[in-house]
């Protein structure tokens, strides 16, 4: 096995994780088209290089030697104290990608699990996400993760 090596990433990183994230999108895309429009860009050079100058997202890679296997965005959400909700800080992974060919190869868990450790070092309580139903590979990997639902989104099709 390949040495995995976790990073955060930085603007010379933007065409490999822009190709991670056509694979995602065409995904989400083949799926839900009557929600996704095609796209051959979908992560815009000006949003990735907004997020990289970010205090609040952060953005990480894993790679090799040879090239960038996966990537994560993510972003601190603070909840302050008030009668309903206890203060806290979670990591919110807005977008995660392993590279197809890169898969059950343990660059997912990798990640994942440098994630935690980022989560543990920032004194962050949770990490959260969301997952189309319609990704069941993503969303057995995300329960062996040991993460677990908390909220379901409805939607009914009225036009």
């Amino acid at each position: 096995m390949k040495d995995f090596v976790f990073r955060p990433a930085t603007p010379g990183d933007y065409e490999s994780i822009n190709r991670l994230k056509v694979q995602v999108h065409d995904y989400h895309f083949q799926h839900r088209p009557d929600y996704f429009n095609r796209s051959d860009q979908p992560l815009a050079r000006s949003y990735f290089a907004g997020l990289l100058n970010s205090e609040r997202y952060h953005v990480f890679v894993i790679e090799t030697s040879e090239k960038i296997l996966a990537y994560a965005i993510t972003y601190i959400i603070t909840y302050d104290s008030n009668p309903l909700v206890k203060e806290h800080e979670r990591l919110y992974i807005e977008d995660i990608c392993v590279n197809e060919s890169n898969r059950n190869q343990g660059v997912g868990t990798r990640l994942f699990n440098e994630l935690e450790a980022f989560c543990r070092t920032e004194q962050l309580s949770h990490i959260a996400l969301d997952v189309w139903n319609f990704n069941e590979r993503a969303i057995r990997f995300y329960n062996e993760m040991g993460m677990h639902p908390v909220i379901q989104r409805f939607e009914k099709r009225v036009g």
